[in-house]
């Protein structure tokens, strides 16, 4: 298989922190907590809530920022939030992470897809020092809306900046990151404990 295009995540899968997760769930806290004017307290309880009833009815863990939206608060106004992240001191600069991204991005057109918001997403890129290797960069803000969603997958290919059957989406969560493309006749790469992004290089060159 020859691939053109490669679609990465951004967080677990370019980088992994617990921490910053901690601190990106207490600002979704502090965000609900605000916006339906409860204690934080209340706000947990209700974000969890959420949470549960969407795993019931779509069968997986969903993703914070689309648990928010379904909560009725805004992208802009949980970017506002998110964008507060602090995370110099948990997100470490990596070398190999830039010689990995480095070498893909001389063989194949890379693009960023995530959830998080684009003022966070360009600070941790430029942080890691990678931003340069990735076109487009694709937040919430670009089409407004969250993963997962074929719009967005369709957008790329109806404006021919993917070819889809030479499209792999890399991340950490299949039903989030991969399914999409897989559905409309891409590739995936599920990042985890067994398969680092790293091994994605062998990935690529199987026959």
């Amino acid at each position: 298989m020859i691939y053109k295009h490669i679609i990465l995540d951004l967080e677990g899968t370019l980088f992994t922190s617990e921490k910053f997760k901690e601190r990106t769930a207490q600002l979704a806290i502090e965000c609900v907590s605000d916006f339906f004017d409860i204690t934080l307290e209340s706000s947990d309880i209700l974000i969890n809530s959420k949470k549960k009833e969407l795993q019931l009815l779509n069968g997986y863990k969903p993703a914070l920022s689309f648990s928010l939206l379904q909560l009725g608060i805004s992208l802009n106004n949980w970017a506002s939030y998110q964008s507060k992240a602090e995370f110099t001191d948990i997100i470490n600069f990596n070398q190999g992470l830039n010689s990995f991204i480095k070498e893909l991005s001389s063989k194949y057109n890379l693009i960023l897809y995530t959830n998080m918001c684009s003022e966070l997403s360009f600070k941790i890129l430029q942080h890691l020092q990678i931003r340069k290797y990735f076109d487009p960069i694709i937040t919430p803000q670009y089409l407004g809306t969250v993963k997962p969603n074929l719009e967005v997958v369709n957008h790329l290919i109806n404006n021919k900046i993917i070819d889809i059957t030479t499209t792999i989406s890399v991340g950490d969560r299949y039903e989030i990151d991969i399914t999409p493309f897989v559905k409309l006749g891409g590739k995936g790469f599920l990042v985890n404990q067994e398969k680092s992004l790293y091994s994605l290089k062998y990935f690529l060159n199987e026959k």
